[in-house]
């Protein structure tokens, strides 16, 4: 009987010190679990250097680099057109023929030429309409170079200068982007509007580019090479621009200055630097000295 209370007594304590055991065992996995749910997921990607163009947009009207209305010398009547719209004409190419219109008196019927080479672009008028030297007959215009005019406002004048390259898109072809360059910037600014002109030219020996047609205008202003480019999204605040990178597996809040913007991308001109980890999903949600979990997309 006394060996049997031994042995109920013996295996009660090792049930008691397993007990025991496993009982910690398992706090460890519940504290590395509750440590675990503590960091917060992101996601990260290595600052680099990359160029970055600062660019303002603007709207305009294709017109030909020369174009003018043409109008009869003399009063009359159009008598017949010698050109059709869209065809080709060289300068002092005839235009079209005018009966002049002197009750009683036979006349010669005037000739209307074109004072520059280009296409006929519009046709004013009907075979027999009058004509005044006020009304115009035809409108030429050259074709194989066309310019744009935007409007600049008095903020942005300083950064418009001859030379620069200016990118132009059309809805006719939104699929391609036609190259450009500012060919003058007016001095003077409109007292109405607040704007000054400036006039981009480009290419059109495909004919591709018609007057009257809408553009959308990038204008590039500044170029950067060698800068330190970072997604817009990651940059947050506003009296106080900062971003978030991983240190030591903790997010660190970091103050940055910026610079150009260009579409989805910004420049950072201080705070950052290349080969920082820079948070760019999760970074409204950490905080400053939280520890986070980079996970991969």
């Amino acid at each position: 009987m006394r060996k049997l209370v031994i042995w109920i007594i013996v295996i009660a304590v090792v049930l008691l010190i397993g007990y025991r055991v496993v009982q910690r065992i398992g706090q460890r996995g519940a504290s590395a679990v509750v440590e675990e749910e503590r960091k917060v997921p992101v996601r990260a990607v290595e600052v680099t250097k990359s160029s970055i163009n600062e660019v303002i947009s603007f709207t305009g009207d294709i017109k030909g680099k020369d174009q003018v209305n043409v109008y009869s010398e003399v009063p009359g009547r159009i008598r017949e057109y010698a050109v059709k719209e869209g065809q080709w004409i060289g300068k002092d190419g005839l235009l079209a023929t005018v009966d002049r219109a002197i009750t009683g008196l036979d006349f010669e019927s005037a000739k209307v030429r074109s004072p520059i080479s280009g296409i006929v672009g519009k046709i004013y008028l009907d075979k027999g309409d009058a004509v005044a030297p006020q009304v115009p007959v035809a409108l030429v215009v050259r074709m194989d170079v066309v310019e744009v005019s935007v409007s600049v406002v008095e903020k942005d004048m300083p950064k418009v200068k001859e030379g620069q390259k200016a990118v132009i898109r059309l809805d006719a072809y939104p699929d391609t982007s036609f190259t450009g360059k500012v060919i003058s910037v007016s001095p003077v600014v409109d007292p109405v509007s607040r704007t000054a002109t400036a006039k981009i030219s480009l290419g059109n020996r495909k004919g591709l580019l018609k007057p009257g047609m809408f553009t959308r205008v990038d204008l590039v202003v500044q170029e950067k090479k060698d800068a330190v480019v970072v997604p817009a999204d990651a940059v947050l605040g506003r009296a106080e621009n900062y971003v978030f990178v991983v240190e030591g597996g903790k997010a660190s809040r970091k103050v940055v200055r910026l610079g150009v913007r260009e579409k989805n991308s910004i420049e950072i001109t201080d705070g950052l630097e290349a080969g920082d980890t820079l948070i760019i999903v999760g970074q409204r949600v950490v905080e400053d000295g939280e520890v986070v979990a980079v996970v991969e997309e």
